[in-house]
């Protein structure tokens, strides 16, 4: 995997259940604009540079100390489905065949793709809606990615095949393997088999993407 943009996603009170321990460091999400720092360099007309992580030009409107990182980018969780999401809750990575790097981010409403081949202007390519949970976790093998989440709903099968060309699609749903909920996902891909662990009290669950990825079995 080659490097990627630093994302930051600032989690909210939105939790599993009232005594989730997760939920005990939670603050209420960031409501204002994103910011990238391309847009903000050609922008810049000899105001003062902040101290925003680390020295970006203009000032967006939340600081946060830092040692030795600089902010590229930030696009908030409202920008992230119709409504905005509250609360994020993991990164995956996809380099597309044209070498274009992408960002997978896991919300509490679904799963966001964003391109980062220009972390300085990275950019929100597609949203695909989700279950409601705190908990989400995405993987990729070939040109799919792999979605599941503590709020059901199986495995949401992700076509990337067009996303250089700024299209994502939800292709199927997975609900074999007992509940529909799930904590994780791991992928082998080497073997071709996809792992789905946890969610609803329940243990490890394999599935074959060699033959079918769209519809694993």
């Amino acid at each position: 995997m080659n490097t990627l943009s630093l994302l930051l996603l600032v989690a909210s009170s939105f939790s599993l259940h009232d005594d989730d321990p997760k939920r005990l460091d939670r603050v209420p999400p960031y409501q204002g604009p994103g910011w990238r720092s391309s847009v903000a360099l050609a922008e810049f007309t000899g105001g003062v540079q902040s101290s925003f992580l680390g020295g970006g030009l203009s000032s967006p409107s939340i600081h946060f100390p830092s040692d030795g990182v600089r902010l590229l980018s930030w696009i908030p969780l409202g920008e992230f489905g119709p409504n905005g999401a509250v609360s994020g809750n993991d990164c995956w990575g996809y380099v597309s065949p044209s070498g274009t790097e992408y960002a997978i981010i896991g919300t509490s409403n679904g799963t966001g793709f964003v391109n980062i081949d220009n972390p300085g202007d990275a950019q929100l390519v597609e949203f695909i809606s989700g279950p409601g949970s705190l908990w989400r976790d995405i993987k990729t093998y070939s040109h799919y990615a792999y979605a599941v989440s503590e709020g059901g709903e199986g495995i949401q099968v992700i076509d990337l095949s067009q996303i250089d060309n700024g299209v994502v699609t939800h292709v199927n749903t997975v609900t074999s393997g007992g509940t529909s909920a799930t904590h994780n996902v791991v992928i082998n891909e080497e073997s071709g088999y996809l792992y789905r662990c946890g969610g609803g009290g329940r243990g490890l669950r394999v599935y074959n993407l060699n033959n079918n990825p769209q519809n694993p079995k």
